[in-house]
């Protein structure tokens, strides 16, 4: 059996026959702490395009992003990988 298989499970609804439990519980990861969302605005630039065409930017966009300290856990049953 293959390792994500064990560690994840896998189902087939027209064959139980072939369901795997998984061995390993994820859970969602979530902020516990504050958290402060910055915007970061970027560009990228087109590599291909000739410099007597256009010396502007591909792409110009702006994105959120915030960091906090995440609380998530993973529960695996190490026997069950094993065997």
């Amino acid at each position: 059996m293959a390792v994500d298989i064990a560690m994840f499970g896998r189902m087939l609804a027209k064959k139980p026959g072939f369901n795997v439990e998984a061995a390993c519980q994820v859970a969602h990861a979530f902020g516990v702490s504050e958290t402060i969302v910055e915007n970061d605005f970027f560009t990228a630039v087109d590599d291909l395009r000739q410099a007597s065409e256009d010396a502007g930017a591909g792409h110009v966009d702006e994105t959120g992003f915030g960091s906090a300290l995440f609380y998530t856990y993973i529960l695996s049953a190490l026997i069950k990988i094993c065997w």
